[in-house]
C-alpha cells in the first residue's frame, strides 16, 4: 500500500483497490436552523434529542466536491424549504429530510449541493428523488 500523505492533486486518474473509506468527522450537534459543516469528506450530524428543521449547509462547497452526510442521532433532520438558504438544488417536501441512521451523498456544483442519493427508497420520506 502507498501512503499519499498530504497530496492535494492527482493527475492522470486514480485507481483504488479495495474499499475507499472516508475519514469520519466528529459529530456536530444541530439545533433548528443549524448548518452542516462542509470542510471534510463526511459530516456526521445529530439532532441532539429533538427533530430539527431549517437545516442548511454551511457553504456551497467547491465544484466537484463530494460530501457524505450521516445522521447519527435518533431524530429527523429537515432542511430549510428554500433552495438558496438550504444550499440544495431542487429541494422540496418529498426530499427534504435525513432520517435517523441514514447516510446521503451530495456533490457541489460550486453554487449549490446536488443530492445524489441515500437513505430510504420510499417516495414519501427521506431525501429520495421526487
Amino acid at each position: 500500500a502507498n501512503d499519499l500523505g498530504s497530496v492535494t492533486t492527482v493527475k492522470g486518474g486514480l485507481t483504488v483497490e479495495g474499499p475507499m473509506i472516508l475519514e469520519q468527522s466528529a459529530v456536530s450537534n444541530l439545533s433548528d436552523d443549524s448548518s452542516i459543516p462542509v470542510t471534510n469528506a463526511t459530516a456526521r450530524v445529530d439532532a441532539n434529542g429533538s427533530a430539527r428543521t431549517g437545516i442548511r449547509f454551511s457553504g456551497a462547497g467547491t465544484a466537484g466536491q463530494f460530501l457524505t452526510v450521516i445522521n447519527t442521532g435518533g431524530e429527523n433532520l429537515t432542511f430549510h424549504p428554500t433552495e438558496g438558504t438550504a444550499l440544495i438544488r431542487g429541494t422540496n417536501t418529498n426530499k427534504d429530510t435525513i432520517r435517523p441512521g441514514e447516510a446521503h451523498l451530495f456533490i457541489s456544483d460550486g453554487s449549490l449541493w446536488n443530492h445524489v442519493g441515500g437513505g430510504t427508497t420510499d417516495e414519501g420520506g427521506g431525501m429520495t428523488p421526487g
